[in-house]
Formats: C-alpha cells, sequence, structure tokens
C-alpha cells in the first residue's frame, strides 16, 4: 500500500471513529442517554435559554471520569474560544450530558476531549433570540432582567460607578448616595419606579415603605443611575420596576448616623 493510500486509508479510520461519536443538541434525553427533540438550531429567551449538549460514544464505554466540553463562538467567520466545562462521569458510561445555558444569539462550535486531550466528537448549533420577546418594547417578565446589577456608590462618573458602599454615613455623606443599574440587554421601558424599604424591626424583612420616587431613562439604554438622599438611619431596601411594575433589581444598604 503506497502512501497516499495510507494516508486516505488513516483518514476514512478516523471519519468513521468520529461518525461514531456524536453530538447532540437537545430538550431532554432518556435514561439511558438518548436525545429527546434533538436539533442543531434554537430558539432562547433574551435573557438565556438551556440547552442539553449530549455526547453519545455509541455503546462504547467512554474509559475516562472526566469530559471536557469547549465552546468555540463564531467571531468575524472565525470560531474563537466562548467558555469550556468539565463533565464528572463514570468511567463505564458511555455517554454524557451537560445543561448548558446559552445568554447570547450567534453560532457556536462545541466539541468534547477526553483526558488525553484528543478530540472525541465536534458539531455547531445555532443559537437564536426569539423575536416574541425581542420585538417586544416593553419587558414583560422580571427574568428579562436576571442578570441585572443594582450598586451603591457615591459618586457616578463617565458612566461608571465610583468608590462602591454597602453602609452611608449621614455624617459624611450627608445622606447622599447614587444607586447604579446595569442590564446586559436594554431596559425596555420609559420609565423606572423605585421604592425605598425599611427595616423596623432589624430582622431583614423590611416592611415599612418610606419612599418612593419615578425616573425617566431611554428604552434603549443598558445602565442608567440616580441619587437620593437619606435623612436618617437605619438599614433599608431599594426596589427597582419598570413601567409595568415588572421587578428589575433590588440592593440593601445601612445608614448610620
Amino acid at each position: 500500500m503506497n502512501l497516499v493510500k495510507q494516508i486516505i486509508f488513516l483518514l476514512f479510520l478516523i471519519s468513521n471513529a468520529l461518525s461514531a461519536q456524536q453530538i447532540y443538541f437537545c430538550k431532554s434525553f432518556t435514561e439511558n442517554g438518548k436525545p429527546i427533540e434533538a436539533r442543531n438550531a434554537w430558539k432562547i429567551e433574551p435573557w438565556g435559554g438551556q440547552v442539553y449538549i449530549l455526547f453519545d460514544n455509541e455503546h462504547k464505554t467512554i474509559g475516562d471520569s472526566l469530559l471536557y466540553l469547549f465552546i468555540d463562538k463564531k467571531v468575524d467567520g472565525t470560531f474563537k474560544p466562548f467558555d469550556s466545562q468539565i463533565i464528572k462521569i463514570n468511567k463505564n458510561d458511555n455517554w454524557a450530558v451537560f445543561n448548558y445555558e446559552f445568554k447570547e444569539a450567534g453560532k457556536y462550535e462545541v466539541y468534547f476531549l477526553n483526558s488525553s486531550q484528543t478530540k472525541l466528537s465536534i458539531d455547531t448549533v445555532d443559537i437564536q433570540i426569539d423575536t416574541e420577546y425581542s420585538s417586544s418594547k416593553i419587558a414583560n417578565s422580571s427574568r428579562y432582567y436576571e442578570n441585572c446589577d443594582l450598586t451603591f456608590c457615591e459618586v457616578v462618573v463617565g458612566g461608571k460607578p465610583v468608590n462602591v458602599i454597602t453602609s452611608l454615613s449621614l455624617s459624611k455623606n450627608l445622606g447622599v448616595v447614587y444607586i447604579y443599574l446595569k442590564n446586559y440587554m436594554p431596559f425596555k421601558t420609559d420609565t423606572i419606579k423605585v421604592q425605598i424599604w425599611l427595616d423596623q424591626d432589624n430582622d431583614f424583612e423590611y416592611e415599612k415603605i418610606i419612599g418612593s420616587k419615578m425616573y425617566k431613562l431611554n428604552p434603549d439604554w443598558k445602565d442608567t443611575f440616580f441619587k437620593y438622599v437619606f435623612s436618617k438611619p437605619g438599614k433599608y431596601q431599594i426596589k427597582v420596576f419598570n413601567q409595568n411594575d415588572i421587578f428589575i433589581a433590588s440592593g440593601q444598604i445601612e445608614v448610620v448616623k
């Protein structure tokens, strides 16, 4: 067998080995590791969506206690490293699964490596944001704001919080605090409603509302901030809602003399 035929034969063996191992992107799976509703294109909600990534070794034991899941995202026509996970399995298993949460639209290349860094299988999946949500002008679920951060700080400079704090001194700061909100998608609301609650009994229940305010903002903004002035010591909770009373975020701060 000449060199060319040997190479072709070797490529044929490698191809067969890889084709015997399969990656599925599925909604669920059976107790025997068979995918349910597997497909290579998924729509997710704006705040993210979970897809099971199932590796099937075609009835052969994997022989490793660890598998390495790598996820690359296509950027400017090239797949670039995006995320990786370690999956613990039994050496005698012939399949493995990981419940992965996609939070960004795009095309992804997914592959598994064993402990010897051998690539076991590779496939791609397309993730898109469900247009039912992306076309909505106003966010209609608190899950849309699931990753929104609320930060207390002394001042906001250049759109960024400076001197982040968890407590506030009336004598030093005159009760003034800036509250910075950062969402990872547009707020999709024309106004935000802010409630200030007081913990009367020092039990972290925050049972008494002492004030509320409304602030206007551009619905396309992904971050915003506002100023609030406390006049009395105490433990307070700030709750923020959109114009339809959908919860956005909350945070606690202690005010001392």
